[in-house]
């Protein structure tokens, strides 16, 4: 492809000399807002406007540089994980519920993402993939602006606490990455997070407010609002306020140990909060619980050995750890009830890191790439509040500090002590980003077209069956609902599709295959040349000669043969 999804040339990009020269524009755009903030007589709102300027220009220059030379969606012909949700935004682009994944009738896990992108897309598929490239972007923003709101919303510290805000939301945001990360086994989190999956962060963004709400809480009606807010955060994704909820039991408990004044009330409105929360989400975790099968399987292979979980998690960030470490006790002990319960999340999100295999004891050990990114996630922000709060006592202590603006001064040294380790001053797709590199590669003509097809000549309603690795694709690029796929968890009606799939792949029994339209909608299968994982034997030639399915699509493919065989209302021969 000569386009990006923005209709904008890159045939003949110099992507080596694009990537330095947006690694140069950010190095100078710093070394700008480090000299305007050090200028006499900077206020303190200007100041951190600047540097909240500096984490904007940061964020939408690494964007930029990944994004703008890809013919294709970010995360296409490398992540499962960004084509499962790009399926999910197809099927709710088409009208469906927002509550289902594109496995039809099956309960979502994640709701909110799927809906906002199919608004923004004006419910329209041919928009959706410019929609996942640009909602990164926006996201990154938002996550900037709410963790500067909500540090300085609720501070005693008045305009200080401005520009200290502002570099807690730089390193939320740029700080969350360190070289090296992308050699490590959850590669790098910026990336992973806000570009593959900006549904996640997302719950980065609300939780800031999140804890604000509950800073702020002194009687029922301000509790509800907290608890409001928490749900919200588990409406973008669910693991997320699980996570805030055992920062709030590590707030609890350090209020209590510490035998501080308003223990009681802190234990009271924190409880008020996760549990006014749960009342409201409670219906809907039900159907979680009832639509995914949990107790199946087991993630013991995917929990790392423990001297990896140091090493991945906190040692290496190195001095930044160090930082985070210091800006989060200062933010305990030096800041009101919000700053205790920011830093209760950082101890809580590193004490879950560490904690983790213990949930290997039961089978449950999941999602552990997000306890890291959560985990990353605190240390970024900390670690921006450490390094400015650092160089302000350094100065305060040292007898011949020059006369800079107050804050002006501090900020342009921690700007430019913290440069190097920004994210776009070091960030290279191309050695760091697995699937930068493979969306730049064309989507393989056996999936294009096939699904093309779909797209274009099948009922936007219809359900296919067959293969279910290639369900994934149907949905993401052809953007119908599959029967079942290997991609997502098993449903909780998951026996009666097997019998139905086995009919249709099968002798056509008329009971499941009118099942299978009434309840599923079911309408067509797609096979490819390559055995069928659930019937190894069966063959396509074998599937043509069913009197109940009726080739739609035949193509041979130098990979693959692909074949899409419409289901029959009925059998008349039988």
């Amino acid at each position: 492809m000569s386009t990006n999804l923005f209709g904008l040339q890159i045939e003949g990009l110099d992507l080596a000399f694009f990537l330095r020269a947006i690694r140069v524009a950010f190095v100078l755009t710093t070394l700008v807002g480090a000299a305007l903030a050090a200028r006499r007589g900077a206020s303190e709102k200007r100041v951190s406007l600047i540097v909240l300027a500096v984490g904007m220009a940061g964020h939408a220059l690494a964007w930029f540089a990944t994004m703008f030379p890809l013919p294709n969606v970010y995360g296409a012909n490398g992540s499962m994980d960004r084509e499962n949700h790009l399926g999910w935004a197809n099927v709710v682009a088409l009208g469906f519920s927002p509550l289902r994944t594109f496995q039809v009738n099956h309960i979502h896990f994640e709701p909110a993402w799927p809906l906002l992108t199919a608004i923004a897309s004006g419910f329209n598929v041919d928009r959706v993939g410019l929609v996942f490239q640009i909602a990164p972007l926006f996201i990154g923003l938002a996550l900037l602006i709410t963790v500067r709101f909500a540090w300085s919303r609720n501070s005693d510290a008045g305009d200080e606490a401005r520009v200290e805000a502002a570099f807690a939301a730089l390193g939320a945001l740029l700080l969350m990455s360190v070289p090296g990360d992308s050699e490590g086994r959850f590669r790098n989190p910026w990336a992973l997070t806000l570009l593959l999956k900006p549904n996640h962060a997302l719950g980065l963004v609300l939780s800031p407010l999140a804890a604000l709400a509950l800073a702020r809480a002194r009687d029922w009606k301000s509790r509800i609002a907290a608890g409001f807010m928490l749900q919200l955060v588990g409406w973008a994704f669910v693991i997320h306020m699980a996570l805030f909820a055992a920062g709030l039991v590590v707030f609890t408990a350090l209020s209590w140990i510490g035998k501080r004044r308003d223990r009681v009330r802190d234990l009271v409105d924190s409880a008020a909060t996760v549990g006014l929360n749960l009342v409201m989400v409670s219906p809907y975790l039900a159907m979680l619980m009832v639509g995914y099968l949990f107790t199946n399987g087991s993630a013991h292979s995917r929990v790392a050995p423990m001297p990896e979980r140091f090493i991945e998690g906190p040692l290496r960030m190195g001095t930044l750890l160090l930082l985070s470490g210091f800006g989060a006790w200062h933010a305990y002990h030096h800041r009101n009830r919000l700053g205790r319960i920011l830093a209760s999340q950082w101890i809580a999100a590193h004490l879950a890191w560490q904690a983790f295999p213990i949930l290997a004891v039961v089978g449950q050990a999941r999602e552990e790439d997000e306890i890291f990114y959560w985990c990353r996630f605190w240390t970024g922000l900390f670690a921006g509040v450490g390094m400015f709060e650092g160089i302000r006592r350094l100065a305060g202590r040292a007898r011949s500090a020059p006369a800079l603006a107050p804050a002006g001064g501090l900020a342009a040294a921690a700007l430019l002590l913290l440069l190097p380790s920004l994210l776009p001053a070091w960030w290279d797709p191309v050695s760091g980003d697995q699937y930068f590199v493979a969306a730049r590669e064309p989507i393989p003509d056996w999936i294009a077209e096939p699904t093309r097809f779909i797209r274009n000549e099948t009922d936007p309603a219809a359900v296919f069956t067959g293969d279910r690795n290639y369900a994934r694709w149907i949905a993401a690029y052809g953007a119908r609902r599959v029967l079942l796929a290997n991609s997502l968890n098993n449903p909780g009606d998951t026996k009666l599709r097997l019998r139905v799939e086995g009919a249709v792949l099968g002798d056509g029994a008329r009971d499941l295959l009118r099942e299978g339209r009434t309840r599923y909608a079911l309408g067509y299968v797609l096979a490819t040349s390559r055995p069928l994982e659930q019937a190894t034997g069966l063959t396509l030639d074998m599937l043509r000669s069913k009197a109940h399915l009726r080739v739609v699509y035949d193509k041979e493919f130098s990979r693959s043969r692909v074949m899409i065989f419409r289901i029959e209302p009925e059998n008349p021969d039988r």
